[in-house]
């Protein structure tokens, strides 16, 4: 549908990364916000995401037909693994109810970004990174070092990912704004 409204504020988490070609997405709305408008956006963190990959491949997911039976199936495998990258899914609030665990595990059409990706796609779009919005967890973790928790230097994130890859474990959510 063609919108002639533009608005202040958008607010697109864990939606685009479902998309076919997220960067479309993102450019219809980027274009639908005002010049100086907000956007917050939520992604998958392919760096924190790794081992769902994986596990995507190992149990031949992407190719199998999705039904529930084959759903339980694969969660009682994974239960029963004694792998690391098996029990990191039992941490996720996600893995115990089906839906949610669709959405984890069984998902047709996934897209994941680094935060050198995103920086890469924010200039192009003419946004500016403003900041994550961060749960309590991943307050705890930081502590009091707020040189980082406020700090717009995506490489300094993606550098501190890749030293604590599950700090984005849910997902990157982020705000930005239109560059005028």
């Amino acid at each position: 549908k063609n919108f002639t409204e533009k608005f202040n504020f958008i607010d697109s988490v864990g939606v685009i990364h479902h998309l076919s070609n997220p960067k479309k997405g993102w450019k219809n709305l980027t274009a639908l916000l005002e010049n100086g408008g907000l956007i917050k956006i939520g992604l998958y963190s392919s760096i924190a995401r790794s081992h769902i990959k994986k596990m995507r491949n190992d149990f031949r997911i992407v190719s199998q037909p999705f039904s529930l039976k084959f759903m339980k199936n694969i969660r009682n495998k994974i239960v029963e693994s004694t792998l690391d990258e098996h029990k990191l899914l039992h941490d996720s609030p996600d893995f115990y109810s089906s839906s949610s665990l669709r959405d984890l595990l069984f998902h047709e059409q996934e897209h994941q970004f680094n935060l050198i990706e995103i920086k890469s796609l924010l200039k192009e779009l003419k946004l500016e990174f403003c900041g994550f919005e961060f749960n309590p967890s991943q307050i705890n973790k930081l502590g009091s070092d707020y040189s980082l928790r406020e700090s717009t230097n995506l490489e300094k994130w993606h550098k501190f990912e890749e030293k604590n890859t599950r700090f984005f474990a849910g997902m990157y959510q982020f705000w930005c704004h239109k560059v005028i």
